[in-house]
């Protein structure tokens, strides 16, 4: 039987699937990393070089899923904390994540207080055009 394609699976859907698929499974990656991960120190490491990044390429995508996950899993909430950096994030995926930090009775040494984050955001938005 010849290999058919649907004629609903143009390029752009595809493309949709493809990047759907990479999204799930790069976090389901970095939620194993930070089940592993031993200490601060790698919580920290984590949420610097996985979760912010992530957060940046696929925010309003995942945000949902993260904060699904967050509920579930103090460590997740904990390496959360570690992000301090949100330029290029959109305004609700920022307030969202400074809602699941805030929720956190003991966060990552590094977590932005108030002050720093106001400072930070504004320098932030106030580039924006």
């Amino acid at each position: 039987m010849p290999n058919r394609k649907s004629k609903f699976c143009t390029p752009e859907v595809e493309a949709v699937r493809l990047r759907t698929d990479v999204m799930q499974s790069t976090w389901v990656s970095a939620l194993q990393r930070v089940e592993a991960a031993e200490d601060d120190h790698a919580l920290a490491l984590i949420a610097d070089f996985n979760l912010q990044t992530y957060l940046v390429c696929y925010d309003d995508l995942i945000i949902d899923q993260v904060e699904f996950d967050a509920a579930h899993s103090h460590k997740l909430r904990r390496a959360l904390t570690g992000i301090w950096m949100f330029s290029g994030m959109c305004p609700d995926v920022i307030s969202r994540i400074r809602a699941i930090q805030k929720s956190v009775p003991d966060p990552l040494p590094g977590m932005l207080s108030e002050e720093a984050f106001e400072q930070l955001v504004g320098k932030t938005t106030e580039g924006a055009v």
